[in-house]
């Protein structure tokens, strides 16, 4: 599958959503952010578009997205609220729900429930 088809949207550490257009070789370091490639971008919350918005500098364009792969580190990445957001937009993602996402990232609240169903897990202070 030719890279034409890859939709490439980061967010930045300050919140910041970014389309990026150039080679996937900046990703790696990082150096993507703020390239000329770059345009301000979100997922378009309507079920009936499944897609995501980028600003240009000539209006708006529409995305369409088949499948999203939220590939993501940290709060606001791996708590759930991209994935509840692709839920309303009722585009499918692969990886764990908004259920087990929001979860997984309470370490306190997971251990609970992992020690409910008979888990051992390491005693927290």
């Amino acid at each position: 599958m030719s890279g034409k088809w890859i939709i490439l949207i980061g967010i930045t550490r300050e919140g910041e959503w970014l389309r990026y257009a150039g080679s996937p070789d900046r990703i790696e370091d990082g150096s993507w952010f703020g390239d000329k490639n770059c345009v301000l971008a979100t997922v378009f919350p309507s079920p009936k578009e499944h897609g995501a918005l980028a600003l240009h500098n000539h209006g708006l364009e529409l995305i369409r997205i088949d499948v999203a792969f939220p590939i993501l580190h940290g709060r606001l990445g791996e708590d759930s609220t991209v994935q509840g957001l692709l839920e309303l937009s009722d585009i499918p993602y692969v990886g764990c729900g908004t259920e087990s996402s929001a979860l997984c990232m309470d370490k306190d609240i997971s251990h609970v429930v992992a020690r409910a169903a008979g888990i051992q897990t390491p005693l927290m202070s």
